[in-house]
């Protein structure tokens, strides 16, 4: 039997995290078994082990395909703006990419609502865990950042304001995502939204230090 190229290869791998994405969406990685992926995939189960060992490792490549061309961070790391503003600016990326790509988010759906706790799953929670930190880092600096740059009060309670946009900015994503709409529509109505929540703490004496 003639060998696979690289492009076939890669054809194949593709097959197979997309099946992975619609098995664990509709089963929960735990109950989800290399079989099923590999029916969803039309492929046989040796092709799918030919290509990950088990079905952590085919996860684990599953998220690292929908996050690896994400410029997020990148986004919100740019000089020549102000903090709030970068702050601003990474939330509304995010969001975007969130609406425009479906592997992202079936991915982040998966994360959140179809990875249960269990110690066979504990490599993906890591990865959602590490994501998670390295978002709080990043949006903690930035508030800090703001703080000592005026563009927010003195006395703000950062890790409440944290806690704050992180709660009304994913509240009303749940929200829009029940609803029927473009990403474009969804981007127009998140966007004033944000924006309030972003002046609830310049002004706000609950966000305050006490």
């Amino acid at each position: 039997m003639a060998r696979k190229t690289p492009e076939e290869s890669q054809k194949t791998r593709d097959a197979i995290l997309d099946a992975a994405e619609v098995v664990f969406l509709k089963k929960g990685v735990t109950h989800a078994s290399m079989a099923d992926i590999a029916e969803q995939a039309g492929v046989s189960r040796g092709a799918v082990y030919g290509h990950y060992k088990n079905k952590m490792e085919l996860g684990l490549a599953m998220c690292q395909r929908a996050f690896e061309a994400d410029d997020y961070w990148k986004e919100g790391k740019t000089v020549n703006v102000s903090p709030l503003e970068r702050l601003r600016r990474q939330h509304l990326f995010h969001m975007k990419q969130y609406c425009e790509s479906d592997t992202q988010r079936r991915v982040l759906e998966i994360l959140y609502t179809r990875c249960e706790r269990t110690p066979e799953n504990d490599e993906m929670l890591w990865l959602k865990e590490q994501f998670e930190k390295e978002c709080e880092d990043d949006h903690m600096l930035l508030l800090n950042e703001a703080v000592s740059s005026g563009e927010l009060p003195r006395d703000l309670d950062v890790g409440l304001a944290f806690a704050f946009l992180n709660t009304m900015v994913c509240g009303q994503c749940s929200l829009l995502m029940c609803k029927e709409m473009t990403p474009e529509e969804f981007m127009l109505a998140l966007e004033p939204f944000l924006d309030a929540s972003l002046d609830a703490m310049r002004h706000s004496p609950a966000l305050r230090k006490r």
